[in-house]
């Protein structure tokens, strides 16, 4: 008996994509520490799109929230720019890919952890 194929395509990993992941944390791993803002995807942007201004979820920050999260999107340092917004405690502008919200909830998170670790 033969075997006929599905109709539908079944849902394997994209090798593409896990090699591309790959490369970029072995890139991120052989980069100097400090000189990742020169290798960063904004380095050369002259506006101020990483700085959006008004209040946060308003139609205007949203949106230049947006143009900047775009320039991130692909940054092959992205990871490096958001461990520094963190550690340095950055509360304004656009880091890593990342809004102050997002690093807000990311730093309450890694606190509760931290918490729940010390009192156990």
């Amino acid at each position: 008996m033969k075997h006929a194929p599905s109709r539908w395509p079944s849902r394997h990993a994209d090798p593409a994509a896990d090699a591309l992941a790959e490369l970029a944390t072995v890139v991120a791993e052989t980069a100097p520490v400090g000189d990742w803002p020169t290798q960063a995807a904004c380095r050369d942007d002259a506006t101020d799109r990483h700085w959006p201004t008004g209040r946060e979820g308003s139609p205007r920050y949203e949106r230049q929230a947006a143009a900047a999260l775009n320039v991130c999107r692909f940054c092959s340092v992205r990871s490096q720019c958001l461990a520094y917004a963190l550690e340095a405690g950055e509360d304004n502008g656009i880091w890593g890919g990342t809004t102050p919200a997002q690093r807000r909830i990311a730093r309450e998170s890694d606190r509760t952890v931290i918490a729940t670790h010390i009192a156990s």
